[in-house]
């Protein structure tokens, strides 16, 4: 029940454990990459700032953008 950032269906709802923000996300080391043949996904900033009406993100991360 404690899980951060955890969603669990509660009868009609979805209730949304909340997480802490990471105040320094530069302190995570970038992945090794070199020993990957295929293309990769860079991921250079987690949440949306932009709150529209038929996206999902808000819901699960209503924290806004933030940035690497």
């Amino acid at each position: 029940d404690d899980i951060a950032g955890l969603a669990v269906r509660e009868a009609a709802t979805v209730a949304l454990r909340p997480r802490p923000v990471e105040k320094e996300p530069e302190r995570f080391p970038f992945p090794q990459r070199i020993c990957l043949s295929e293309p990769v996904t860079i991921l250079g900033s987690r949440g949306c700032y932009n709150h529209c009406s038929f996206c999902l993100v808000p819901a699960f991360d209503g924290q806004g953008g933030r940035w690497r």
